[in-house]
């Protein structure tokens, strides 16, 4: 314990205190930077800007010089113009070889390649040191291995990685910022689990401020937004990504849904196998019965809250793929480009949909078809339908189906309506009807109609090369059912589908 305490003010000490000879090199290249303005009035408000720097105390100038200096070659090259950034930054560091070794002033002028794993690893440690001096007595081993591994970085092969960290580890610079992305995940979560969630989230908002603050000026600087956890991401830091970026945290988001998906599915087979559990012990053990049935409804109290937060995070991180997708959207350069990215973000919503009902619906085996095709088409209509001369109706007669049947039934939805929408009323209103039953034998009936232009004399469904159409075509067969499109006074398609219960069967024959 007492090592452990040792490290932690050891750290403390070492990334807070000032240094008097890294103060006079800051006030040396100070002076230099502003040597360099010409005295026009352009440079008084940059000058102002120096001024209140120098008001400040010598730790804080030392700490917050890097953004003086990036606030300064911004004016010079971009401004006053008539300087190249690397040739300043090249005399900056010839001419004060000191201060271009400080751990912090020396990130500025790191090669542009190595400068995300510094940066990155300077957010770790900005998170740390936090996290140690306002709970140093929670996980004392722990934090302070951490900020050792940190300083270490990238010389700390022969220590193991901290946490559990999936992936290799790095044995050249350019790897380390993807694997120190990991490593801070991993850190939010164990942070969250040991501090509570809200603590962890101002604990890394704390860590990325003080980065902002003074490194918003690098180029590099948006990289720093894939290392924070998803509660902390908005569309304020989003929009600093690149569009490769942005592809790198979708690939991310896209990973982690497949995961939350398969821990859905497991869960969904707990769950069952605890159902089937309970009601084989109210039948066989009478004598048993009320403390097996306490037990087992426990366990299944405590399944349906995890299921419940596995719903809503999957309907959080396919949030955030909207938001990504529509970000995208927005900067393509084709319209080919945008309306594909469009599709896709409306493809993702009807699934987004499910989960949020699932979350706040009572029984998490069924989806209430009502309240969902009128939020659907809600969503639907407010996305294609700018001027409301459309009207769209839905008749829902169903008790409701599961998860495994109600995406495929609202990704068809989507498709014939939105398509409905673009295509079947050019320049005129018109009346777009979902109409979906539960016939007497069991099966479902599900009809997307209108009184538009209809569809071409020669039209076959299954020869086009529509991607929608042909989604609807599969998404049919996923629910044991056939598309039958028809074109009279309008467009409509009828979906029967399901298998006839056992009890409905015998009562036909």
């Amino acid at each position: 314990m007492f090592q452990a305490l040792s490290s932690l003010l050891r750290h403390l000490r070492r990334w807070s205190a000032p240094d008097q000879v890294d103060t006079r090199d800051v006030e040396d290249l100070l002076g230099y930077l502003c040597e360099q303005i010409s005295p026009s009035d352009r440079g008084r408000g940059v000058l102002a800007d120096v001024r209140q720097f120098e008001a400040l105390p010598p730790a804080e100038r030392r700490r917050t010089f890097p953004a003086m200096y990036l606030l300064l070659e911004k004016y010079l090259v971009e401004v006053q113009g008539g300087y190249k950034r690397d040739h300043l930054r090249r005399t900056a560091q010839s001419k004060f070889p000191g201060l271009a070794a400080d751990d912090r002033l020396g990130l500025v002028f790191t090669p542009e390649v190595e400068q995300e794993m510094w940066l990155g690893r300077l957010l770790l440690i900005e998170i740390l040191e936090h996290s140690i001096h306002l709970y140093g007595s929670v996980g004392t081993r722990v934090l302070p291995y951490m900020m050792d591994w940190a300083v270490a970085i990238p010389t700390s092969a022969p220590m193991p990685p901290p946490l559990e960290v999936e992936g290799d580890y790095p044995t050249d610079e350019r790897q380390w910022f993807g694997y120190l992305v990991k490593v801070t995940q991993e850190l939010y979560k164990w942070l969250a689990t040991t501090l509570g969630p809200r603590t962890a989230a101002n604990l890394f908002d704390h860590g990325y401020q003080q980065v902002r603050h003074v490194f918003s000026g690098l180029e590099c600087f948006p990289a720093i937004v894939r290392c924070l956890p998803d509660r902390l991401l908005d569309e304020e830091k989003i929009v600093l990504l690149s569009r490769s970026q942005i592809q790198q945290v979708l690939l991310q988001k896209a990973e982690e849904l497949q995961r939350m998906n398969d821990q859905l599915v497991t869960q969904n087979e707990d769950l069952e196998t605890a159902r089937g559990e309970l009601q084989l012990a109210k039948s066989q053990l009478e004598s048993r019965v009320e403390a097996r049935t306490r037990q087992l409804t426990q366990a299944l109290a405590q399944k349906d809250i995890l299921l419940k937060e596995v719903h809503h995070r999957v309907k959080n991180n396919m949030q955030v793929v909207c938001s990504l997708l529509n970000l995208q959207a927005q900067g393509a350069q084709t319209d080919e480009t945008e309306s594909a990215l469009r599709q896709s973000h409306d493809r993702v919503r009807p699934m987004s949909l499910i989960h949020e009902q699932l979350y706040n619906a009572p029984d998490l085996a069924f989806i209430d078809l009502a309240t969902y095709v009128d939020s659907l088409l809600m969503q639907i209509r407010s996305s294609n339908d700018r001027d409301g001369s459309i009207r769209v109706i839905a008749h829902v007669d169903h008790p409701g189906v599961d998860v495994e049947t109600g995406v495929p039934c609202g990704l068809i939805i989507t498709e014939l309506v939105t398509n409905a929408l673009k295509h079947a009323f050019p320049q005129r209103p018109g009346t777009i009807t979902v109409t979906l039953n539960q016939l007497e034998d069991g099966r479902s009936q599900l009809i997307v109609e209108d009184d538009g232009i209809g569809l071409p004399a020669d039209f076959d469904p299954r020869a086009t090369d529509s991607l929608g159409l042909s989604l609807v075509e599969i998404l049919a067969g996923q629910l044991s059912g056939g598309a039958e499109f028809s074109s009279d006074k309008g467009t409509r398609m009828e979906i029967v589908f399901g298998h006839p219960s056992a009890g409905h069967s015998q009562l036909h024959n």
